[in-house]
């Protein structure tokens, strides 16, 4: 029995072997094309750290979201459990999270999402952190949906001693109470 698990191993590990081996070659091949000329021109060089290179002009940053959340549905006052926002190695660098990180964040539903249609964006007033886990999205985004706003304003929490975000997403009950406040003042009116 146990030569049996050893030789199982051993083709395991040749298999493994076998496969970088493989990419090794594929990438040791020369590259695909008319073959270049001794005679052509060198590409040019990049510019020395010294040479001067225009600036785009600063602008500051507008205090008012500039991204239509100026009518978004605060839901800061509900009471609220602390989550991570997923994803933002895709839309912002690790170096620059400590900047980004605030006390205020929107979330923003995205129906539309090839890849989930219960997605829920987290933005900051200028652009997307990340998303909410799509196990909390799922069962958010019928709420969120129901109230029918274009954007959550809730709090948000600046990293602290790691480089991850939290933001602060409302109990669902909080929403739902949310929604049968709002549908007995209509019904009042």
């Amino acid at each position: 029995m146990g030569a049996l698990l050893v030789l199982a191993c051993l083709c395991i590990v040749g298999v493994f072997a076998a496969r970088a081996l493989w990419r090794t070659a594929d990438r040791l091949k020369p590259p695909l094309g008319p073959p270049s000329r001794s005679d052509s021109k060198p590409p040019p060089r990049p510019a020395t750290a010294g040479a001067h290179r225009p600036q785009p002009p600063r602008t500051s940053r507008p205090s008012a979201p500039t991204l239509g959340f100026a009518e978004a549905l605060d839901l800061r006052h509900l009471p609220a459990g602390r989550h991570r926002v997923k994803g933002t190695f895709a839309y912002i660098p690790a170096g620059r999270r400590r900047d980004v990180g605030g006390k205020e964040y929107y979330l923003v539903r995205e129906p539309t999402n090839s890849y989930d249609p219960n997605a829920v964006a987290v933005w900051d007033l200028s652009r997307k952190v990340g998303y909410i886990s799509a196990a909390k999205a799922r069962l958010l985004a019928p709420e969120l949906d129901r109230v029918n706003a274009t954007a959550y304003r809730v709090n948000g929490e600046p990293p602290a001693e790691k480089i991850a975000l939290y933001v602060q997403i409302p109990h669902i009950k909080g929403i739902r109470a949310l929604q049968t406040n709002s549908s007995k003042k209509a019904d009042t009116e």
